[in-house]
């Protein structure tokens, strides 16, 4: 796979890292523990089940806490932060996955997991003004959108 390939994907993960900072990393996770997605060398940590355990319940609470009303808005400066965080942790993931250097990857997902928290915002205020009701349908179809969106790009890289 070249790097044009192994960068888009990249920016397609860190983009939905944005929408959900742990949900694609748990997706990720459960990739390399069921060994579709070999990681090399130190890299390998993250293979482990323990570590599909650790992001699967972050991921969940994630999930849960974000449906509820007094939890931050994804664009503060906390949230960001880890957006930015793991989306960089999957980029360079990606990255060492498939033979390339780290850092470009994890950098542009990281930038990109910041596109993501504020095209998610957008879109799920969106939403929610279009159907005139609660935000937790839009919500749960985000959650199902991230999910789903993972695992399209990550079949498109194992």
């Amino acid at each position: 796979m070249d790097s044009t390939t192994v960068y888009a994907w990249t920016a397609i993960f860190g983009v939905l890292t944005g929408f959900r900072s742990m949900l694609p990393l748990a997706v990720l996770t459960f990739f390399a523990w069921r060994g579709g997605f070999p990681l090399p060398g130190h890299w390998s940590l993250f293979g482990h089940f323990f570590a599909f355990l650790v992001f699967a319940l972050l991921a969940a609470t994630e999930i849960v806490f974000d449906k509820r009303r007094n939890t931050p808005n994804r664009t503060a400066p906390l949230g960001l932060l880890g957006r930015f965080l793991m989306g960089a942790l999957g980029g360079a993931l990606i990255s060492a996955s498939t033979g390339f250097p780290p850092l470009p990857g994890s950098l542009e997902a990281a930038f990109l997991a910041l596109f993501g928290a504020a095209l998610g915002y957008s879109l799920r205020q969106y939403f929610t003004e279009t159907i005139r009701g609660t935000d937790l349908y839009v919500a749960f179809a985000e959650d199902a959108f991230t999910a789903l969106g993972s695992y399209w790009v990550l079949t498109h890289l194992a």
